[in-house]
C-alpha cells in the first residue's frame, strides 16, 4: 500500500482540485499536481525521518483552508511535526557536520547576544547536506535537502504574489522563528565549507545580504518566541496561480 504521507498528498491535491471547481470551474494542471504533491511530500517524509530520534516514526498533522480574493485563491497550509525539534534532532548529526555546526554557533553567539544554540542549529540544519543520519552520508544517498527542498517548491507554487498578498513561509521549532521571504527566500547553490558535492553545489540559505555563513542571520529572519513549541511547524500561504503553477514546471521564467 502507499505510504501514508503519499495518500495525504493525493488527499491534499484532489481537496485543491474540489475548491478551485467550485469557485472558478478550475482545476491543477499535471504539472501542477506534481508541485503540491512534492512539497506535501518533502515535509511529511522530513517529519517522519527527523520527527522520532530513536524510532524515525515522527507524528505529524497537516491542516489548510483556501480563501477566495477576487479573482485570486489564497491558499493556507500547514505541516505540524509533534516530537523532537530541528535543533535536538541535528545535535545528533556525525561528526564530520557537527565540528562545521559548532563552529558555527560559536562565531554567531558572540556576534548576535540575543542569539541561541537553538536558533543558530535551525539554521545550519536547513542547508543541504546537514543531517543526523549516517547511512545518508555514504554510498551517495541523497540526504539532508528535505526543508531545503520545501522551500525551492514553496517558491514555485508562490509565484503569483503581488505586492499586496505576497506569499509567507515560517519555520517554528521549539522556541525558533524564521522567516523565508525576500530577500531571503530560495536557498542558492553556493560552495559550504565542510559540505562537497561531485556533480551539484549545495543549496544555502543563511538569511543574510552576503547569504554566508560567516554571517550570523539577520534579526528580521531569525530571532526567539517566548513560547515553545515541542516540534516543529512550517507554514505558508500563497496565491495559487494556475497560469503559473504550468509555466514554472514547465521551466519558464
Amino acid at each position: 500500500d502507499p505510504e501514508r504521507s503519499e495518500k495525504v498528498s493525493d488527499h491534499l491535491c484532489d481537496w485543491i482540485n474540489k475548491v478551485l471547481d467550485e469557485v472558478a470551474n478550475q482545476s491543477l494542471t499535471e504539472e501542477g499536481l506534481v508541485l503540491v504533491q512534492n512539497i506535501a511530500g518533502e515535509a511529511l517524509d522530513n517529519a517522519e525521518t527527523h520527527g522520532g530520534l530513536k524510532s524515525e516514526e515522527g507524528s505529524w498533522t497537516v491542516a489548510g483552508f483556501m480563501a477566495q480574493r477576487n479573482d485570486r485563491h489564497r491558499f493556507h497550509l500547514s505541516f505540524l511535526n509533534v516530537g523532537a525539534t530541528i535543533a535536538e534532532s541535528v545535535e545528533s548529526c556525525p561528526a564530520v557536520i557537527r565540528e562545521g555546526m559548532d563552529d558555527y554557533v560559536r562565531r554567531h553567539r558572540t556576534v548576535r547576544s540575543d542569539l541561541t544554540e537553538e536558533e543558530l542549529r535551525t539554521v545550519y540544519a536547513l542547508q543541504d547536506g546537514v543531517t543526523r543520519l549516517e547511512r545518508k552520508l555514504s554510498g551517495g544517498a541523497k540526504g539532508g535537502t528535505g526543508l531545503a527542498d520545501v522551500m525551492d517548491f514553496f517558491a514555485d507554487l508562490a509565484g503569483g504574489g503581488t505586492d499586496d498578498d505576497q506569499p509567507n513561509l515560517a519555520i517554528v521549532s521549539g522556541s525558533t522563528y524564521i522567516r523565508v521571504s525576500p530577500p531571503y527566500d530560495r536557498p542558492l547553490r553556493e560552495s559550504v565549507t565542510g559540505i562537497t558535492a561531485e556533480t551539484i553545489l549545495p543549496r544555502q540559505i543563511w538569511f543574510n545580504s552576503r547569504n554566508s555563513p560567516l554571517q550570523p542571520p539577520a534579526e528580521s529572519h531569525v530571532f526567539r518566541l517566548p513560547g515553545f513549541i515541542k516540534g516543529t511547524l512550517v507554514t505558508m500561504a500563497f496565491n495559487l496561480n494556475i497560469k503559473y503553477l504550468e509555466e514554472s514546471a514547465d521551466g519558464h521564467d
